[in-house]
């Protein structure tokens, strides 16, 4: 029997000791600074991480997927298979379809009288980036499409982008 309470008392003691070490684990864990020792948290950082990586991810091919289409516009009218107005119009349709384009930034790059000019001034300098020939080729194209925007002023000096097709 007194080894039986000697038993029981080691045992007393042991469950007392573990609910102090719990009830000081806990207490430090929910000090501000000590957030790194809590797993739970961790692990909730973790996933807000990898939910913002994904999200970039999908800004970042979305980014990508606008530039190749501004690119290919670019050469179908360097190639002369599509207008510069038409082009200007592509792009218009694509900065509008955009929900996050910096129209800020748009009116900054491309001087103009109105966005249909500014687009036209974008599609000529996207031919100019896609364009693969001497200098003074790239400056020739350049001076067609800038008369071909000229040519399109109407009397108040705008100039007016096609609609589009759907």
């Amino acid at each position: 029997m007194k080894r039986m309470t000697q038993l029981l008392a080691c045992s007393g003691v042991g469950v007392l000791l573990v609910v102090i070490i719990v009830c000081l684990v806990s207490s430090v864990m929910n000090r501000p600074g000590l957030e790194w020792l809590n797993t739970a948290h961790q692990l909730q950082v973790l996933r807000a991480q990898q939910q913002r990586s994904e999200e970039l991810d999908a800004r970042l091919a979305e980014a990508r997927r606008f530039r190749a289409r501004q690119d290919e516009i670019a050469q179908e009218v360097a190639a002369g298979r599509m207008t510069l107005l038409e082009g200007a119009a592509h792009f218009r349709q694509l900065s509008r379809d955009k929900a996050d384009f910096n129209w800020k930034a748009f009116r900054l790059t491309y001087q103009g009288t109105s966005d249909e000019e500014r687009y036209c001034r974008q599609v000529i300098a996207f031919v100019a980036s896609v364009l693969d020939a001497d200098p003074s080729e790239v400056e020739q194209v350049i001076a067609c499409l800038e008369a071909e925007m000229e040519a399109h002023r109407d009397r108040d000096g705008l100039i007016h982008l096609p609609d589009l097709p759907f």
